[in-house]
């Protein structure tokens, strides 16, 4: 089983996960989001099903994205829910919604717009990052699954 990993920068974008523990081809353990060098998730457990979470984070990512620029649109004006898919790509977080995760990414220009809340979409806060940032980090992460079989 593989060690701790932090992939990305912990003060921009970065995704942590430390395997604990293996149960039949289940991987389980503590899986963190940072955003500008703060933690997103408010409830932490050390029992997340990490091959799970890590397929799910990926799966949007897996071919190229094909999203139409959101431009400069305010965060308050997007409606997360009736917005079709080309304006913007729902990342999906797995266990990690039950703690109230939510991850949505928009386009503008030569910047990526990291939506995301940790209170079940109550409040919704923006990071602006190079293009790519989060997809290069999220397709970095160690394809746990592939590792089991």
């Amino acid at each position: 089983m593989e060690n701790k990993v932090i992939i990305g920068d912990v003060n921009l974008f970065a995704i942590k996960i430390e395997p604990l523990d293996v149960v039949g081809n289940l991987i389980y353990g503590s899986v963190d989001i940072f955003i500008e060098g703060d933690s997103v998730l408010r409830v932490k457990y050390n029992d997340y099903t990490i091959n799970s979470i890590v397929a799910e984070l990926k799966c949007n990512f897996r071919s190229e994205l094909s999203v139409r620029d959101l431009g400069k649109v305010c965060v308050k004006e997007i409606d997360f829910h009736a917005l079709s898919e080309d304006r913007v790509v729902y990342i999906p977080t797995g266990e990690l919604w039950d703690c109230g995760l939510s991850l949505y990414l928009g386009f503008d220009g030569a910047e990526e717009r990291l939506f995301y809340s940790n209170d079940f979409e109550e409040t919704i806060f923006e990071k602006r990052l190079p293009k790519g940032t989060t997809q290069k980090v999220i397709l970095s992460i160690p394809d746990y699954g592939k590792k089991l079989g």
